[in-house]
């Protein structure tokens, strides 16, 4: 067992960097990748009176500001589901910051919870792409596929998690991203977003994220 703060490996002939914020880098091409934010999520739970604390989704956008600023990408690309819910204060966060990197491009693959029509996307400054964003190390989609080529595949949805189980019927689950073939499944970089801890098969990779460290799990 490995435990670090970032992880340098390589899928499908490219360098990629795992990070332990839940995002990865692509360093041929100076690109941060990360996916399932559910922006607007907490807010649109709050309007049917469940209590869910507002300050999530500040304090995700300031992880990902934080992200933008240590690793200066040229690029950000999001995986799929930016948003999760009908527009709210949460998006009017979002679009205030986004704009504030006006020199850097943003790229949105549309996930299933991106249901806004195109132009308020774009508006905002967003890059948008229907299915599919090819960079020329990686194909970006939102759902991961279930057959691969030869090209290393980012794909997101899946929200993925590993149950770790101790002693007294204690136990954690822990965001992961899932190593496969040539597939690099990322964790859900929202908060408020829930863990998948069924995904991971046998044979993959799996890196956990525990406290601002990845701890690698092997079958």
């Amino acid at each position: 067992m490995k435990i670090n703060h970032e992880v340098h490996i390589q899928v499908a002939d490219q360098d990629v960097t795992l990070l332990a914020d839940k995002a990865l880098l692509l360093p041929a091409e100076d690109v941060l990748v990360l996916s399932d934010l559910h922006l607007g999520k907490a807010s649109h739970f709050q309007q049917y009176g469940l209590s869910v604390p507002g300050a999530v989704a500040k304090a995700d956008l300031r992880k990902w500001d934080e992200l933008v600023r240590r690793y200066t990408p040229a690029k950000v690309v999001i995986a799929g589901d930016l948003f999760h819910a009908s527009i709210n204060s949460e998006w009017n966060w979002f679009t205030s910051w986004i704009r504030e990197w006006n020199h850097l491009e943003f790229h949105l693959v549309k996930g299933n919870h991106d249901r806004f029509p195109d132009s308020i996307y774009t508006d905002s400054g967003l890059i948008v792409h229907q299915t599919q964003y090819n960079l020329d190390s990686a194909r970006i989609i939102h759902q991961p596929a279930l057959k691969t080529g030869s090209k290393l595949e980012i794909s997101g949805h899946v929200h993925p998690g590993i149950r770790i189980r101790g002693t007294g019927r204690q136990n954690i689950r822990l965001p992961c991203f899932i190593i496969r073939a040539n597939q690099i499944i990322l964790p859900a970089f929202g908060q408020f977003t829930g863990l998948d801890t069924g995904y991971a098969c046998e044979n993959d990779l799996v890196y956990a994220i525990a406290e601002q460290e990845i701890i690698l799990f092997t079958s």
